[in-house]
C-alpha cells in the first residue's frame, strides 16, 4: 500500500475529532479547543464521502444509506428530546451528505447523458436543500470542490482554503470572535490530512463499513443522557 492516508484512515480520525467536539458540547468541564479540533471533522467526513461516491459500484445504495441513516437520526433524537427533554439539541451529518451526493448525483446524469440543463436543474434543487442542512454552504462548497477539483490538488487547496477563510471575514473587526464563537475557520488545518489521502479505501470489512453509521447516532444520545443527568443533578 502506498505511504499516506486511507479513506478508513480518514474517518477514524475524523470520528475521533468529532467525538471531542461532542464532549465538549453535551458534558461541563471541557475545554474549548476541544470544538476547535472538531471543526475539522465534517469537512473529512465530506472528502470521505465524495471520494466514495467517485468510487463506489452503487451511488443509489450509498446515497440510500445516508438518508436511512439520517431518519433514524432524526426519530432517534426526536424521541430522546421528548423523553428527556433539554435545551441541547441533535446535529445530523448524514442529512447534509445525502442532499450534497445527490447535487453531485445530479450534475453527473446531466453529463452523463447530455443533458446538462436538467442535470443542473437538479442539482440547484438539491442544493438548495443541503443550504437548509448544518452544513448550509460549507457542505455544498466542500462536496463541490473535492469533486471537480479533485485531479488538482494545488487548485482544491486553494478552494478549500478561501471557503474555509472567506465567511470570517465577517468577524474581521472583531477577532476575539475567531477564538470565542466564529471558528469555523479552523476547518483550514483539515487540509494537511487531505493531502495525505493515498487513493486507498482500507479496510473493507462490513464492521468498517457500518461503524460510523452506528456510532455517530449511538455516541450522540449517549453524550446528550450524559450531559443532561449531569446537567440536572447540580
Amino acid at each position: 500500500m502506498p505511504p499516506g492516508l486511507t479513506v478508513f484512515q480518514l474517518k477514524l480520525i475524523a470520528a475521533g475529532l468529532m467525538l471531542l467536539d461532542h464532549v465538549q458540547y453535551y458534558l461541563p468541564g471541557y475545554p474549548l479547543w476541544f470544538r476547535y479540533l472538531g471543526r475539522l471533522s465534517a469537512p473529512i467526513f465530506f472528502f470521505a464521502s465524495v471520494e466514495g461516491f467517485i468510487h463506489t459500484r452503487s451511488v443509489p445504495r450509498l446515497v440510500a444509506r445516508l438518508f436511512a441513516g439520517a431518519l433514524i437520526m432524526a426519530a432517534g433524537s426526536r424521541t430522546l428530546s421528548h423523553l428527556l427533554p433539554w435545551y441541547k439539541d441533535f446535529p445530523n451529518i448524514f442529512l447534509s451528505l445525502g442532499t450534497c451526493l445527490l447535487m453531485l448525483w445530479a450534475l453527473r446524469w446531466g453529463m452523463e447523458t447530455n443533458r446538462p440543463m436538467e442535470g443542473n436543474v437538479l442539482a440547484a434543487l438539491w442544493a438548495g436543500l443541503a443550504l437548509l442542512t448544518e452544513a448550509s454552504v460549507y457542505g455544498v462548497g466542500m462536496a463541490l470542490t473535492f469533486y471537480y477539483l479533485r485531479e488538482n490538488r494545488k487548485a482544491m487547496s486553494l478552494a478549500y482554503v478561501a471557503l474555509s477563510l472567506l465567511p470570517s471575514l465577517s468577524s474581521f473587526f472583531q477577532p476575539q470572535a475567531w477564538f470565542l464563537w466564529d471558528y469555523q475557520w479552523m476547518m483550514v488545518f483539515a487540509l494537511p490530512l487531505f493531502l495525505l489521502y493515498n487513493e486507498q479505501r482500507g479496510s473493507a470489512s462490513p464492521a468498517a463499513k457500518w461503524f460510523f453509521y452506528v456510532f455517530y447516532p449511538v455516541h450522540l444520545w449517549l453524550l446528550y443522557a450524559v450531559g443532561r443527568s449531569i446537567w440536572f443533578a447540580r
